[in-house]
């Protein structure tokens, strides 16, 4: 789903009234197609339309109008200063008087819409509309937002008091608003209406960022045709676990098993053994030297740089710690490796001091950092990071041509070509050792099927806030472990693929 700033949208809406779609043929068409979706939704009932100035009033204007047309019994209240020409020109066409104070309550009011601010609030509330909307909130309704619920901002910058929508019907596209948590959650069900021009109209250069829904990453699963086998379904080898860090290495093991692939390969310190292979009966164990660590020795780089190509995705990091071992298996793996190459944890942190060799490498490179290990890649600190998610993974991917799944609340995957996609599943639950190392997993299993880099971090991230949406569902957030979250992925897929055509 493509996500427009505010000055996209108007861009885009300027565009379109140069080439003959009147701002007033859009509004026109905007009411008309939220009053469409609430006639279908909601039977006929007592409502109150909520309007204020601007292209947003218009909206609600229009949708009173249409409402009435269709058997609801519909007050509006007009908040807004009343010089708009726009909005009053819809005013205008309304058959009964516009009431201009809600503060005697909506008794018996069953439908709420709210049309005051949409793209362009920022501040406060102006007081006669926070005492309208703070009434609202208090009304047994159902209460639906026009494009955006007053009181928040499109950008994410404010959002209290605001409109408490039940549902947001929002024009043309998804604004950061109805993207980013906290603030996606108080928008509630968010569903897009036409304004008489196609998303295909606008100006490339505006399509950089979009929302991952069910939808998109149920259209790129991996195709499980009838004559599939474990060759066709591909192979993949985790480069994972030392001996006092062997969950890591169960943990991605397990989510790669759970996610399709058709051979796992797990390569570890063989002072591991013992703690690892009675966990992954599934798994082809590849146990190497251990240094005096009981990590990886510095001796198996040989074994993978005469092996690593006859594997379809590789991952490696998870809990291999930054001994010697480990460094010179990545350093080979870089020089020689010609597949995707999934980095994490660790093998970030290594990275982090070899940063010139992403531009040499002929491996295709998928970076899953979290705020911590990004920092360590760029320099800048986690709160600098935290304040500019997207513009740090976005330069970092296209200064160094490799894919970046920056985790946290809202996980962001940028492509090397600058192309962002936020994912909107995952809770607070999550957020501790070993989720990571899950993710890890899932991705390189998606990856050995065959999807891209960009495909297979957009579809495992989704999937791996999934599972632990669900395991919060059932054990809370407090006991969402990263045992249960895999324990649910395979009835993540299952929901996604309800979504596949």
């Amino acid at each position: 789903m493509l996500i427009l700033t505010p000055q996209q949208i108007r861009q885009a809406e300027n565009d379109a009234n140069k080439k003959g779609l009147s701002f007033a043929d859009m509004m026109e068409n905007a009411g008309r197609g939220c009053a469409e979706y609430i006639i279908k939704n909601v039977p006929p009932c007592k409502t109150a339309v909520l309007c204020g100035s601007g292209k947003n009033g218009g909206d609600g204007y229009v949708i009173a109008r249409y409402l009435a047309e269709n058997g609801f019994r519909v007050s509006v209240y007009n908040l807004g200063n009343g010089n708009d020409e726009l909005s009053a020109t819809m005013r205008a066409k309304m058959p009964d008087t516009v009431k201009e104070d809600p503060t005697e309550g909506f008794a018996d009011t069953k439908l709420i819409i709210d049309a005051v601010f949409g793209i362009g609030f920022h501040g406060q509330l102006p007081e006669n509309i926070k005492n309208a909307i703070d009434i609202a909130n208090e009304c047994e309704a159902v209460r639906i937002a026009v494009d955006i619920p007053s009181g928040l901002r499109a950008d994410c910058k404010d959002g209290d008091p605001y409109f408490h929508a039940d549902e947001t019907l929002t024009m043309l596209c998804y604004k950061p608003v109805h993207a980013y948590k906290p603030f996606s959650e108080k928008c509630g069900k968010i569903t897009v209406i036409p304004i008489g021009f196609d998303v295909a109209e606008i100006d490339s250069s505006f399509k950089t960022q979009y929302l991952s829904t069910a939808q998109k990453i149920a259209a790129i699963l991996p195709k499980k045709p009838y004559n599939s086998h474990k060759g066709s379904n591909g192979n993949t080898l985790l480069v994972m676990g030392c001996e006092k860090m062997p969950g890591a290495a169960v943990m991605a093991s397990k989510g790669a098993l759970s996610s399709g692939a058709g051979l796992v390969s797990l390569a570890f310190p063989d002072a591991a053994y013992s703690a690892i292979a009675p966990q992954l009966p599934e798994c082809l164990l590849v146990p190497l030297q251990s240094d005096m660590h009981g990590c990886f020795d510095a001796v198996n780089k040989k074994y993978f740089a005469d092996c690593c190509n006859s594997y379809n995705s590789i991952a490696f990091g998870c809990g291999v710690a930054q001994q010697e071992g480990a460094e010179e298996i990545l350093l080979a793996l870089l020089e020689n490796y010609k597949g995707t190459l999934v980095i994490d944890a660790d093998g970030i942190n290594i990275l982090s001091r070899h940063i010139d060799v992403l531009d040499r490498t002929n491996a295709i490179i998928l970076l899953t950092p979290h705020p911590g290990e990004m920092s360590r890649l760029t320099g800048k600190s986690i709160a600098a990071i935290n304040a500019t998610r997207e513009e740090t993974a976005r330069n970092f991917a296209v200064t160094h041509n490799c894919t970046v799944l920056l985790k946290g609340a809202n996980t962001v995957i940028v492509t090397p070509d600058g192309i962002t996609y936020i994912n909107p599943t995952g809770n607070a639950g999550m957020a501790r050792g070993g989720s990571g190392d899950l993710l890890t997993g899932i991705i390189a299993a998606l990856l050995a099927q065959g999807l891209s880099a960009t495909d297979a971090a957009r579809a495992g991230a989704y999937l791996h806030g999934a599972s632990g949406d669900i395991a919060a569902q059932r054990f809370s957030l407090f006991s969402c472990t990263v045992e249960r979250m895999t324990a649910c992925l395979p009835e993540a897929f299952l929901r996604l693929l309800q979504h596949k055509d």
